[in-house]
């Protein structure tokens, strides 16, 4: 669907990988697809960058932009959102308390 991978590409520019996020742009797709189109989005954009294939709708500084977002780590909103997923799902919510040594 162009207007969904429209709407993928300004959820990325918008929020990174912050999938929760880009979910919300996109509206139309669970974020386990966001996430896997984003990973095939990256393959394209590899080929396309070593002139392996042609993106006719992409510029090479749109893909390069979109490449260097894709090819970072998780970003630490995804991550924190993961690792709460993760406590909830666990039951393993509580807090931490700073202590100052003296």
């Amino acid at each position: 669907q162009p207007d969904e991978h429209e709407r993928f590409l300004e959820g990325l520019r918008r929020f990174g990988k912050d999938w929760p996020k880009v979910e919300k742009v996109v509206k139309t797709r669970p974020i386990k697809n966001i996430i896997a189109h984003g990973q095939k989005f990256i393959l394209r954009l590899v080929a396309f960058l070593n002139n392996e294939e042609i993106i006719e709708e992409m510029t090479l500084e749109d893909a390069e932009f979109f490449h260097g977002i894709l090819s970072k780590k998780t970003h630490w909103a995804t991550r924190h959102w993961k690792e709460k997923a993760f406590q909830e799902k666990e039951g393993h919510i509580f807090k931490v308390k700073r202590v100052r040594h003296q």
